[in-house]
């Protein structure tokens, strides 16, 4: 499964590129999303997560992803085996999947009738879907994404490894990050706690 937030076919489009660059321009689409996920502290694009959690007797878990499109699975085991015995009835929980929009507000599995999750370290395994399918990513994402290849295959081709020293009159500013427009870009994916 392609985990890029854009295709080589969508870049290529962009940024008017050689064919004969495919292979490079693809290692950087997979480079660039890597990096915006890391910033984001989010995993963007569709695919099935598997995150342990701490009980402390709260009958609700934080997922770290969104948006949530399913939970496939619930187990709580002190013992940090998860067989088919740990797994919770769907019936006792339900899920809290907020609107994309509310960016500030985590998807929840809130456990029902007066349950709480026990104590235990990492004792609460979850398996959900999230992310976006290709056809979902939204625009601003893959504008951040478009400008980040761009960025690092200017840098490669021009040889800039590591630092990019960039004139401005008579400053020279080092970046050595990513962009600051493309990180206002990500800005409202970002996961900032929870």
């Amino acid at each position: 499964m392609m985990i890029n937030l854009i295709s080589w076919a969508h870049c290529k489009k962009l940024l008017s590129l050689d064919t004969r660059e495919k292979a490079f321009l693809e290692l950087l689409i997979f480079s660039a999303t890597a990096e915006i996920e890391n910033y984001t502290n989010r995993k963007l694009k569709q695919r099935e997560m598997r995150e342990l959690h701490n009980g402390f007797n709260q009958n609700e878990v934080l997922l770290k992803n969104y948006p949530v499109k399913e939970v496939s699975s619930l187990k709580v085991d002190n013992e940090r085996d998860y067989t088919e015995e740990t797994i919770v009835n769907k019936d006792y929980y339900s899920c809290f999947i907020p609107h994309e929009k509310d960016y500030e507000q985590p998807s929840e599995i809130i456990l029902t009738d007066g349950y709480s999750f026990p104590r235990g370290r990492n004792n609460i395994e979850v398996i959900y879907t999230a992310g976006y399918l290709e056809e979902e990513v939204p625009e601003d994402l893959k504008t951040a994404t478009v400008e980040m290849v761009e960025w690092s295959y200017k840098r490669l081709k021009n040889r800039q490894i590591g630092e990019v020293n960039l004139k401005y009159g008579q400053e020279t500013q080092v970046a050595t990050k990513m962009p600051e427009h493309v990180m206002k870009l990500l800005e409202p994916y970002r996961r900032k706690h929870w």
